[in-house]
């Protein structure tokens, strides 16, 4: 009997702490993608209205006060598959339902960025 409760604390203690990593990833912030885009070797760009954080294959784009998407984080990198070249972007938006229109033309325009980019890259073959 001792045996079986014992199992069942470690059960219980191994799902407890499955559910608070899965809550974590969830819960990201715009501190804790901070965090993560700096922890590592990294460059940094001011600009006037955002931080570009070059991670070496990926760059993180952080907005700053002002900027319509803010607060508002931007992750792309650029990969290939098959021969073919790919921008992962993925983007996360803390700002109040009002501030979502601008983080959606921010995002709009990374993917008409990447297009240009994957073009230049496909030509470049």
């Amino acid at each position: 009997m001792k045996q079986l409760s014992r199992l069942l604390i470690v059960v219980a203690t191994v799902a407890l702490i499955v559910t608070a990593a899965s809550a974590a990833e969830e819960k990201r912030s715009f501190a804790s993608l901070w965090a993560e885009a700096t922890a590592g070797e990294h460059s940094l760009t001011d600009y006037s209205d955002y931080t570009m954080v070059d991670a070496g294959d990926v760059f993180w784009y952080f907005t700053k006060a002002g900027h319509p998407a803010h607060p508002g984080v931007v992750r792309r990198a650029l990969k290939q598959n098959n021969g073919r070249f790919f921008i992962d972007t993925q983007g996360w938006s803390f700002a109040a339902e009002p501030g979502q229109p601008g983080f959606k033309r921010w995002l709009a325009d990374f993917d008409a960025l990447n297009r240009k980019l994957i073009e230049a890259l496909q030509h470049r073959k």
